[in-house]
């Protein structure tokens, strides 16, 4: 829920970037679901 109200407040133009991601592939599922996230 956390990712989905971040993602929701920022303007459809913009793009969320996750630069380091430890997460063993949290942030892989969550750039599925939110196209607008980005993981370096």
């Amino acid at each position: 829920m956390m990712v989905k109200s971040i993602v929701n407040t920022v303007p459809d133009d913009w793009r969320l970037a996750v630069v380091m991601d430890w997460s063993a592939g949290f942030w892989e599922v969550m750039t599925e679901r939110y196209p607008g996230l980005v993981v370096f």
